[in-house]
C-alpha cells in the first residue's frame, strides 16, 4: 500500500511539474515581494512591519490558489482523460490513489513555498534586514500548512463533485473560515445563547486565521509552544478528517462521474 502510494505522488507530481505549476508561482512570488516594497513605501508605519503585511498576504493568496485550483483539477483531469480507470486498473486501492494524489499536491506545494522562503530572504537580505529569525520561518510554515488544509478541501469536494461545484464551493468554505472566529468574536451582547453556540462551534471547527501567525510575531516577544503545536494538531487533524471522508465518500463512488 504504501508504495502504491509512493507512486502515485511522484506521478502526481510529474503531473503538476509538465503543467509548471512552479513557473507562476515564481513569477506571483517576484511581483509580490515588488510590489510590498512599492506598499511599504507609501506608509508612514514601520516599513518592516507593512513589508510583511503586504508579501505574507500576496503569498497566502497565491499557494492557497494554487492548493484549491490544482487540488481540483487533479481529481477532474483523472476522471476526464480515464487515467484513473488504468491507475485503479492495478493492484492499487481508491483510498491509496486519493491519498497518492494528495501527497503529490503537498510536494508541489513544499516547493512553492521553498520558493517564496527563498524569494523573501533574499529580499530582506537586500534591505539590510539580516537573515529570518525562527519566527519568520514559522509564519511560513503555518502558511503552507493552511494550504495543505485547501488542498485537501479542494480534493475532498473534487471526490464527489463536478469540477466548478467543488471550486466554488472550495472558495466559499475557504473566505467562510477566514472569517468565522472574526465573526464571532464581533457577535451582539444580545444574541441568543442557541446562535452565539451555533458560531462559536463553527469558529472552532472551521477557523482558518489558526495558520496566519504575521499578528503574532509582531505583538509577542515570545511565541507560545502551546499554542503552535495547538494549531499545528488542529490543521493535520483537518487534513486528517477531510482525506477520510473523502476516501470514505470516494470508495462507494462510480469514479467516472
Amino acid at each position: 500500500m504504501s508504495n502504491a502510494i509512493y507512486v502515485i505522488m511522484q506521478e502526481t507530481f510529474l503531473v503538476l511539474r509538465r503543467d509548471r505549476i512552479f513557473i507562476p508561482a515564481l513569477i506571483a512570488g517576484l511581483l509580490i515581494t515588488i510590489m510590498a516594497n512599492l506598499a511599504s513605501d507609501w506608509s508612514i508605519e514601520d516599513f518592516r512591519k507593512i513589508l510583511f503585511d503586504v508579501g505574507t498576504f500576496g503569498f497566502q493568496m497565491t499557494g492557497s490558489l494554487v492548493a484549491i485550483f490544482w487540488g481540483t483539477k487533479l481529481i477532474h483531469d483523472a476522471k476526464q482523460d480515464g487515467s484513473i480507470e488504468q491507475q485503479l486498473a492495478a493492484p492499487i486501492s481508491r483510498g491509496s490513489w486519493l491519498i497518492g494524489r494528495f501527497l503529490g499536491l503537498a510536494q508541489c506545494l513544499l516547493v512553492i513555498a521553498v520558493i517564496f522562503t527563498t524569494l523573501w530572504q533574499v529580499f530582506m537580505l537586500l534591505n539590510n534586514f539580516g537573515l529570518m529569525n525562527p519566527k519568520h520561518l514559522t509564519i511560513f510554515g503555518f502558511m503552507f500548512l493552511g494550504w495543505l488544509v485547501l488542498a485537501a478541501m479542494a480534493m475532498f469536494f473534487a471526490s464527489f463533485c463536478g469540477s466548478g461545484v467543488a471550486m466554488f464551493s472550495s472558495i466559499c468554505l475557504w473566505f467562510g473560515g477566514l472569517m468565522t472566529n472574526l465573526v464571532y468574536q464581533n457577535l451582539p451582547i444580545n444574541i441568543g445563547s442557541t446562535s452565539k453556540f451555533a458560531v462559536s462551534a463553527l469558529a472552532r471547527a472551521w477557523d482558518l486565521q489558526q495558520f496566519n501567525l504575521i499578528n503574532e510575531v509582531y505583538t509577542r516577544d515570545i511565541m507560545v509552544h502551546s499554542e503552535l503545536w495547538y494549531r499545528f494538531g488542529y490543521g493535520i487533524g483537518l487534513i486528517a478528517v477531510l482525506l477520510t471522508i473523502s476516501t470514505i465518500g470516494f470508495n462507494k463512488k462510480d469514479v467516472i462521474s
